[in-house]
């Protein structure tokens, strides 16, 4: 018999704001955390486009930090996706898996199909 495979379930969809370290102003994203099992999750940070002035991945390690706080989330059992929705003309969409090792993070590009094929549902 073949394996019941579920999608994942979206539990938080919202905007997300935050001071980072060595800034007076606060940053947001659009952020997503999908719910794999019961301590397993996909997080999708998203750049907003009034909020374009200042890159994710820049403030990755700091965003990923405060999200696991405040969401209770172990970060070696999550998935961080940065997502740049191409909001400027001439951009295209983007999606980088970021890889956490240590206090490192290191970005490796995805695509939304992969992506889609992970959570089990579109975007």
């Amino acid at each position: 018999m073949g394996e019941i495979q579920s999608a994942a379930v979206l539990t938080v969809d919202t905007i997300f704001t935050w001071q980072p370290n060595g800034y007076s102003i606060d940053c947001q994203c659009r952020l997503r955390i999908y719910k794999l099992s019961f301590d397993t999750a996909i997080v999708i940070a998203s750049q907003l486009p009034e909020d374009s002035s200042i890159a994710l991945n820049g403030m990755m390690l700091q965003l990923i930090h405060l999200v696991c706080y405040r969401f209770g989330l172990a970060p070696n059992k999550t998935m961080w996706i940065e997502h740049d929705p191409g909001w400027h003309p001439n951009k295209q969409e983007k999606y980088y898996e970021v890889i956490l090792v240590w206090n490192e993070a290191s970005w490796h590009k995805s695509s939304k199909h992969k992506i889609e094929q992970l959570l089990g549902q579109p975007l």
